[in-house]
C-alpha cells in the first residue's frame, strides 16, 4: 500500500491546550485513540503548567511512539512526572532564542530519553531562527518546526522569494545545516533549510498519514487544514476515518490546485501546504500563499 492509499493514518496530533471552558470527556477521546492503531501520537500541552488532562491521557495510553510537547514554563514539572516513562520524546516549546538556551540546558540535563526544541516560527521570532538552529546544531539537539495551527486561527507565515533566499543564507552562515537534526513539515521552510533536497513527504499527507485532534475533541485532516471531519466525542474513530468527508478531502488534496497550473516547480511541491492554501478563501484551487513563486516561473 502506497503513501497515498492508507486507509487509516499512522500519525496523530492532539493538542490539549488551550483548555476549553467546559472540559471534554478525555477518557472517551483516549479510548478512541487507543483503538486507532496509530503508530505515533504527538501530544501538546503548552499551558504554563501541565493540565490534569495530560496526565490522564499519559496514564491511559500506551503507544509505540508517544511524544509530548510542553511549554518552557512547564518543563521542570514534566521532567519529574512518573507518567513520563511512557513518553519516548519530550519537546519544549520556545518562543525566542533566549528561551531556547535556558530551556535547552535543562533539557540536556535529562539524559535518559531523547528531547528537542519545538520552535513555532512567526513574523515575531523569524529573526531568531538562525540563532536557534545554531544552538541546536552545536548541542546536538533536535529542532522541530511544528505545523501551523490554522485550525485554531493562528496566523500563517508566508515569505516571498527574496525573504526565503535571505533566510536561507543566514541559516547557512550560522550553522552546518547538514549536521543539524531538524524536523520540518512546511515544504517551503524545508526549501529554505535544504534548497537542493526535495521535500521528503512529497504531496501533502493531511487525511492520509496524519490526522489532528483539537482541544475540543474535533478531528481535522491536519493542524493546518480547517476542515472539520467529525468529533471523537460523538463518533467513533472508524466512522471518522472511513467517512465520505475524509475521502473527499483526500481526493481534493491529490488534485493539483488550478492556481499552480504553469508553475515550473509544481512537480516538486505538489501545491505545497494545502491547508494553508485552503484556509484563506476556503477554495481548494487556491495556491499556498507560502510558496513565494510566480505561476509560470521556472
Amino acid at each position: 500500500m502506497t503513501r497515498v492509499e492508507l486507509r487509516s493514518p499512522i500519525r496523530l496530533y492532539w493538542d490539549i491546550s488551550p483548555q476549553p471552558r467546559v472540559a471534554p470527556d478525555y477518557g472517551r477521546i483516549s479510548a478512541q485513540v487507543a483503538v486507532s492503531r496509530v503508530l505515533s501520537l504527538n501530544l501538546a500541552d503548552l499551558g504554563p503548567s501541565l493540565n490534569h488532562a495530560t496526565l490522564l491521557v499519559l496514564r491511559d495510553l500506551s503507544l509505540p511512539q508517544l511524544s509530548l510537547t510542553v511549554s518552557a514554563a512547564a518543563l521542570q514539572q514534566a521532567l519529574v512526572l512518573p507518567e513520563m516513562e511512557k513518553v519516548q520524546k519530550l519537546l519544549v516549546d520556545c518562543a525566542h532564542a533566549g528561551e531556547v538556551e535556558v530551556a535547552g540546558i535543562a533539557l540536556l540535563a535529562r539524559s535518559d530519553k531523547p528531547g528537542g526544541i519545538s520552535f513555532r516560527v512567526s513574523r515575531g521570532n523569524l529573526a531568531d531562527l538562525p540563532t536557534v538552529a545554531a544552538w541546536c546544531e552545536r548541542h546536538r539537539v533536535e529542532l522541530v518546526l511544528p505545523m501551523e495551527r490554522l485550525v485554531t486561527g493562528e496566523e500563517s507565515l508566508c515569505l516571498d522569494r527574496q525573504e526565503q533566499a535571505e533566510l536561507s543564507g543566514r541559516l547557512a552562515a550560522a550553522c552546518s545545516l547538514e549536521a543539524l537534526s531538524v524536523t520540518i513539515h512546511d515544504p517551503f521552510l524545508w526549501r529554505i533549510f535544504h534548497p537542493r533536497v526535495p521535500f521528503p513527504d512529497g504531496v501533502c499527507q493531511a487525511a492520509n498519514t496524519m490526522l489532528y485532534v483539537d482541544p475540543l475533541g474535533d478531528v481535522y485532516p491536519c493542524p493546518t487544514m480547517p476542515v472539520r471531519l467529525g468529533s471523537l466525542l460523538k463518533q467513533s474513530w472508524h466512522e471518522i476515518v472511513a467517512s465520505g468527508d475524509k475521502q473527499e478531502v483526500r481526493r481534493r488534496i491529490l488534485a493539483l490546485p488550478a492556481a499552480c497550473s504553469g508553475c515550473g516547480r509544481q512537480a516538486d511541491c505538489r501545491g505545497g501546504c494545502r491547508g494553508r492554501g485552503y484556509a484563506g478563501c476556503k477554495e481548494w484551487d487556491d495556491a499556498d500563499p507560502g510558496c513565494g513563486e510566480t505561476p509560470g516561473a521556472e
